[in-house]
């Protein structure tokens, strides 16, 4: 999210206001964004943000956003992408799931698995 407040600073400086719509993944919005949001608000209470949370790729263009963070690489090469973090993924497993169906070796072992995702 720091690096978030940064891309906006640059854009405003301190005073930011008007409105934003902004949309992102369901779990950057849950685990990284909604947190975060009082103290931004707080800290430039002229911003409006519109939020969007899907798991699709949105058309930037089409629907109107006026930014969108996603993790990976960039599909539409006509957008300009600004990086913001690492994130760092970790797969894990319980020793019972282990003993019922085996250590995975690889990650390609892992698409006839059972996944819980976050």
């Amino acid at each position: 999210m720091k690096e978030l407040q940064s891309v906006f600073q640059h854009a405003g400086g301190a005073g930011l206001q008007g409105r934003i719509r902004l949309d992102m993944s369901t779990g950057m919005a849950r685990n990284v964004v909604v947190p975060r949001l009082p103290e931004l608000l707080a800290r430039h209470p002229g911003l409006e943000l519109e939020l969007s949370s899907t798991e699709r790729r949105a058309d930037v263009v089409r629907e109107g956003f006026d930014c969108v963070l996603r993790t990976g690489a960039m599909v539409d090469t006509s957008l300009i992408a600004r990086p913001l973090g690492d994130a760092r993924l970790v797969n894990c497993a319980s020793p019972a799931y282990l003993r019922q169906y085996g250590t995975r070796q690889s990650l390609g072992d892992l698409a006839q698995h059972r996944l819980c995702t976050s």
